[in-house]
């Protein structure tokens, strides 16, 4: 049984992690409050406790494994001591895709605007009844294109480049403009 372990690194971001920094904020406020007025050993050690399980929360890592004898996938996050998602069929996914994201911010300072840019690339499985899951994030694109014709191979599906498709209808408008 080969099992492929694709991770998507700590995500710092999603329910799963607010919830253990609000825990981890209680756990803090119990704590420091019995130190200071030394009422509870049990109720200082449910604050630690808690502290912990914060962390542990917010520290959460998201990923995907792939079963490729059983053709399963298993998105999860990983909570140092365990994997908590559901095996499903990659059967139901018939597309990879690369998928581009653009953000934009500005930063307004006295005189100043600053534009920051970032482009990011997802590597998404997808199906026809418009489910998707993200396999892995990139910053780069090469990087991201190298993963997607992997992985497409890898697992005998169809793989789309938007941002090429982006690219490519851009230069069309421009050609099209140009008339």
């Amino acid at each position: 049984m080969t099992i492929e372990k694709i991770s998507r690194g700590l995500t710092f971001k999603g329910y799963i992690s607010a919830i253990g920094s609000v825990i981890f904020i209680i756990g803090l406020i119990i704590t420091i409050s019995q130190i200071a007025s030394s009422i509870s050993f049990i109720v200082c050690a449910l604050g630690i406790l808690m502290i912990l399980n914060g962390i542990i929360l917010f520290f959460s890592i998201r990923g995907v494994l792939i079963d490729n004898d059983k053709k399963l996938i298993k998105p999860y996050l990983d909570f140092i001591i365990a994997k908590i998602g559901k095996w499903e069929s990659l059967s139901q996914y018939d597309k990879i895709v690369l998928k581009y994201t653009n953000e934009s911010q500005t930063m307004n300072s006295r005189g100043n605007s600053t534009n920051y840019v970032t482009k990011s690339f997802d590597i998404v499985l997808t199906s026809t009844t418009k489910k998707e899951l993200i396999i892995k994030e990139f910053v780069n694109y090469d990087k991201a294109k190298t993963f997607l014709v992997t992985y497409s191979l890898r697992l005998n599906k169809e793989h789309v480049d938007m941002y090429e498709i982006i690219k490519e209808r851009i230069q069309e408008h421009k050609q099209q403009v140009r008339r």
